[in-house]
């Protein structure tokens, strides 16, 4: 019969394959492995390395704590830092998003034609609202700029100093918005 396993000179083993690159060294083309506790959960790798599939929740843990560090639920929720992820994405501590002009955009369900993104470019915070599935269909909604200045739909701008005791905000009708005396 055809070698079905070889254990090679410097100790690596080679199953479906006469030259293990590993100490275990598993080429097959359906599922190849399985590794299974002593109860009936188990986990699987496919044959095509874009596969892992097991019968309950799927933890990465850390291997000194032993902490859940990312765990993928079977009903699909991804928790990273929590071992019990409450929603599709849930995240347990500081998150970041690190870019040149980091962006978070949210879509609802038809992915395009209304979002908000979030962004900061130039030190300046801003929110967007998109109406149509292209970059070009967006409008600023919200401003913060570097300086403190908070501006509204990109027309209206708050004074970046308060205003004195009794003082209240008011716009010509051109977006200027200015402290005035009250009365």
């Amino acid at each position: 019969g055809a070698e079905r396993m070889r254990i090679a000179a410097d100790g690596k083993v080679g199953i479906g394959t006469t030259a293990p690159a590993r100490l275990l060294h598993v080429n097959g083309a359906n599922d190849v492995a399985r590794f299974q506790g002593a109860g009936s959960n188990y986990i699987d790798i496919d044959g095509a390395g874009t596969q892992l599939s097991c019968t309950t929740n799927l933890s990465f843990r850390a291997a000194v704590s032993g902490s859940a560090m990312m765990t993928i639920k079977t009903d699909g929720k991804v928790g990273i830092g929590t071992a019990a992820p409450g929603a599709k994405l849930d995240v347990a501590g500081v998150s970041r998003i690190q870019s040149t002009g980091p962006t978070l955009r949210l879509y609802d369900t038809d992915h395009d034609t209304h979002s908000l993104q979030m962004d900061l470019s130039g030190g300046n915070f801003r929110f967007y609202k998109y109406t149509g599935s292209t970059d070009a269909s967006h409008s600023e909604i919200f401003r913060v700029t570097t300086a403190g200045v908070v501006r509204f739909n990109n027309v209206y701008s708050f004074p970046s100093v308060d205003g004195t005791a009794g003082y209240h905000l008011q716009t010509d009708g051109s977006g200027n918005v200015t402290w005035a005396a009250a009365g």
